[in-house]
């Protein structure tokens, strides 16, 4: 089967940033004297919405003022970190090209804030590349409902079961089979193990069996 469209998620996928989100979580947390450990994040952090996060950190009686304010201070405590240090995943701007030159779509459905997005985007120069950008601010839900990518793949004018989706987290992967897309697996947040159902899963976008795919 080929698939007509390929469709992103941002963190952990376009960029390897796992660390970084998780520094910056820490340094919020300790602002506010919450303790933060690392399977804590992994799961009940990574993936979600900001404001799925922001409950889980202080709980359901947050507003949504307090929410946009926590998570706008979260995020540029990320910015500032991990600028200068964002690198493009092995084999990523080979395997765009090749989709280029095949007239493939290529979009990202991510649940981060556009300013996230734009970011990564930017210092890795390859916003040229990405004619869709979806994120959760888009849609009546984000990851792990499927509204995400439902989103792309109707601003891709590609039906659902002809975009795959690359993905990094139980929550997107949940996403984007519910969306009716089949999904590969990227080994950068989470085990393998974690990362079903998938096509495969591989640590990048070096392995040659993404190009037998479009």
């Amino acid at each position: 089967m080929k698939y007509k469209a390929a469709i992103f998620d941002m963190d952990g996928v376009l960029a390897d940033n796992h660390l970084y989100h998780l520094k910056a979580f820490e340094i919020f947390c300790q602002k506010y004297g919450i303790t933060l450990t690392e399977d804590y994040y992994n799961k009940h952090i990574t993936g979600r919405t900001n404001e799925a996060i922001m409950r889980a950190l202080f709980g359901n009686d947050i507003t949504h003022e307090r929410i946009n304010l926590y998570a706008e201070e979260k995020e540029a405590i990320y910015r500032q970190i991990y600028k200068g240090h964002v690198k493009h995943p092995a084999g990523l701007i080979t395997f765009l090209n090749y989709l280029n030159k095949k007239n493939i779509p290529c979009a990202v459905g991510s649940n981060g804030p556009f300013v996230n997005i734009d970011f990564v985007l930017q210092e890795l120069d390859i916003k040229k590349y990405f004619s869709v950008i979806v994120n959760a601010t888009m849609v009546q839900q984000g990851k792990p409902a499927p509204d995400v990518y439902i989103k792309a793949a109707e601003l891709t004018r590609i039906p659902a079961n002809l975009c795959l989706v690359f993905e990094d987290s139980p929550t997107g992967i949940q996403a984007a089979v519910s969306a009716g897309m089949h999904v590969v697996g990227i080994i950068t947040t989470h085990h393998e193990h974690e990362l079903k159902p998938t096509l495969f899963n591989t640590p990048d976008f070096s392995d040659k069996r993404l190009y037998s795919l479009f």
